[in-house]
């Protein structure tokens, strides 16, 4: 049986007030931490004046891929990885791009969303791409589609948008991406436009159905 050393000390024992101190402590540096941690931000595209180009029922639909249709702001740095796409930490979409953008797009063009002609917009990209460190642009792209109200379709095109960020961070990417917003619905009007004439009033002619 083995001799206890004179000049060994006993352990101290913590005890269950060391152990409610110890506690205490952590969760007091842990609420520190979290009220230090700078806000989330949400952003959405913005609330522009409704169109007068269409005092009548038009619907829109804008469709983006499931992986892509999430509240997760997203870009990509070209210059170093252009196949990888990154989500920013403090700064998110209010809701689906898929939604914010139809959202706007059926303000613009005074859209009722009953009847009448239909704008589907097919988005393949929707994105802030980063060609350096300091400058990005905002690039939309996809497929505009017009359908008449039997949903015959009427005129197709491709579209793609590539706009300049005013500034190298999240609050500039969105920037960029309501003006590709604009430009995507002045070219759905234009395409509109041409079904809504004297000799073509295809949508126009909903209002009286």
């Amino acid at each position: 049986m083995p001799l206890k050393s004179p000049l060994a000390k006993p352990r101290a024992s913590i005890g269950f007030p060391g152990m409610l101190l110890g506690i205490l402590l952590l969760a007091g540096l842990s609420g520190c931490a979290t009220r230090n941690a700078a806000p989330v931000a949400a952003f959405d595209l913005g609330v522009p004046d409704a169109g007068a180009l269409r005092p009548y029922p038009l619907a829109v639909e804008v469709r983006l891929p499931g992986w892509m249709d999430s509240e997760a702001m997203t870009y990509r740095l070209a210059y170093e990885d252009a196949t990888r796409r990154r989500d920013y930490a403090q700064s998110r979409w209010a809701a689906a791009p898929s939604q914010l953008l139809a959202a706007r797009l059926r303000r613009q063009l005074g859209a009722a969303g009953q009847g009448g002609c239909l704008v589907r917009v097919e988005v393949d990209l929707f994105e802030q791409t980063f060609t350096a460190p300091q400058a990005s642009q905002a690039r939309l792209a996809g497929r505009m589609t017009v359908l008449d109200p039997r949903r015959k379709t009427l005129a197709g095109q491709d579209v793609a948008y590539a706009i300049a960020a005013p500034s190298a961070d999240a609050r500039g990417g969105v920037a960029a991406l309501v003006q590709a917003a604009d430009a995507l619905a002045r070219d759905a009007a234009a395409m509109l436009a041409r079904f809504d004439g004297a000799d073509a009033s295809v949508c126009r002619d909903a209002r009286t159905k």
